[in-house]
């Protein structure tokens, strides 16, 4: 029964070193921590207490027991750490909320002005240094032609407030795509170009456009 008891306070011993050591390694992380501290201290005073029992109850400290108590305590650790890692991880792991737009993640800015909105309702635009928007009105209906490679498209525009306004095909009569107008200063603006409807982010375009005329 001695004996037993010499072997479990040896094993103990072990285990209480290996935490103790690893607290100590890591004080940096838990010095403003009171109750880590607390717990330390706790642990390193169990830890003296049961080696000089074992000193005490023993001749001769078996050393091979000492280690196996810190070979287990740092296999405890070392599986309960990855453990937590895959807990955490797959199991808890947070939900992510995708963007709603390219403005959103891209983390780009996009205000409107109405006021600001009523000065470039018509007039042609250059946009991005490579095509041009034409907005006007034609026996009672406002209108677009888009130039894009020396190739035009005509469509039926309608505004859905000042600074909005939808594509509508002149032939299908389909919504070919909605057209916002931001960030409006003395001589740039942008275009925030969006499909109606179902659409993946990367068919989005935030461009830029200075009126020309």
């Amino acid at each position: 029964m001695k004996n037993k008891k010499q072997y479990i306070l040896a094993i103990l011993v072990g285990e209480l070193f290996f935490i103790f050591f690893v607290l100590g390694q890591n004080a940096n992380l838990f010095k403003s921590n009171v109750y880590i501290n607390l717990a330390g201290i706790i642990l390193g005073t169990l830890l003296l207490y049961s080696f000089v029992i074992t000193l005490i109850s023993s001749s001769k400290i078996n050393y091979n027991l000492v280690g196996l108590g810190y070979a287990r305590a740092y296999i405890i650790f070392t599986a309960t750490f990855f453990i937590s890692i895959f807990v955490k991880q797959f199991l808890f792991k947070k939900e992510t909320i995708s963007p709603k737009s390219i403005i959103e993640k891209e983390q780009l800015e996009f205000t409107s002005n109405f006021k600001a909105c009523n000065t470039l309702k018509y007039g042609t635009f250059l946009v991005d240094d490579r095509d041009t928007i034409i907005r006007y009105t034609e026996n009672n209906k406002e209108l677009e032609t888009l130039i894009t490679n020396g190739k035009s498209i005509i469509y039926t525009i309608k505004w859905i407030d000042s600074c909005t306004y939808i594509r509508v095909n002149r032939t299908s009569k389909v919504v070919a795509s909605k057209v916002k107008l931001g960030n409006i200063n003395e001589l740039f603006h942008n275009l925030y170009i969006s499909p109606v409807g179902f659409h993946e982010i990367n068919n989005e375009q935030v461009l830029n456009s200075i009126k020309i005329k």
